[in-house]
This record gives structure tokens, C-alpha cells and sequence, in this order.
């Protein structure tokens, strides 16, 4: 699994990153995702068929429905997941 230096991108929703945006383009593995309209965040475990891809080459299905980014809100905010 790739871990993406810590910083505050890692906090923002991946669809709001620009395109080369270096978060964007490693493997989903490890990241944290939820329905757009949840709040329930799951995260994307190695075994899970998206795991190997990388945020730019998911399709619509995904990228309209749901967030991702590598540090979920209720994390930030010291909450349990």
C-alpha cells in the first residue's frame, strides 16, 4: 500500500485536486471513500476490486457518487469512523 506524504491535501476530497495532482495518481488502496450523500466513510482495502486503481481511473460510476481523499472528515475531527 502507498501512504501519500502527510499534509493537508490528504483531508480534501480527491475530485477537488487538480488532474496531476500526485494524490490522484497512486493506487486507492488504504484511502478512505463514501456515498456522496452519507456519512459513513469505509476504507479501501487491498483485497476491494478498486484497491489497484488510481482515483483518475475510476469511472463516472464512482467519481459522481462518491468521496474520497485520503483522511476523512470524522478522522480530522477525532471521531471514530
Amino acid at each position: 500500500m502507498v501512504t501519500p506524504a502527510k499534509n493537508t491535501d490528504q483531508q480534501t476530497n480527491l475530485h477537488n485536486l487538480p488532474k496531476d495532482h500526485d494524490l490522484r495518481n497512486i493506487p486507492l488502496s488504504g484511502c478512505w471513500y463514501r456515498w456522496a450523500k452519507g456519512s459513513s466513510w469505509r476504507q479501501v482495502k487491498p483485497n476491494f476490486g478498486i484497491a489497484g486503481v488510481t482515483f483518475n481511473g475510476l469511472g463516472s460510476a464512482w467519481t459522481d457518487n462518491d468521496v474520497f481523499c485520503w483522511i476523512p472528515e470524522k478522522q480530522k475531527k477525532g471521531h471514530k469512523i
